[in-house]
């Protein structure tokens, strides 16, 4: 997360050869691209710690 970043809340999948960024509400892919497997564990952490990421963006995008 980047925070102070644009709405709607997202967060950022970075490495060295793709980035990609996700809505936090929906965890729809808004930009970018990743492989999917990274995708899909990181969907799977984002999932289970949604109401955490949602707190920060809160929390820093203000």
């Amino acid at each position: 997360m980047y925070f102070e970043d644009e709405n709607p809340p997202h967060f950022h999948i970075v490495a060295p050869d793709f980035q990609a960024k996700v809505n936090i509400d929906t965890f729809d892919l808004m930009v970018g691209d990743a492989p999917g497997n990274v995708l899909s564990q990181a969907l799977a952490w984002a999932r289970e710690h949604r109401q955490d990421l949602q707190e920060l963006w809160n929390t820093y995008s203000g």
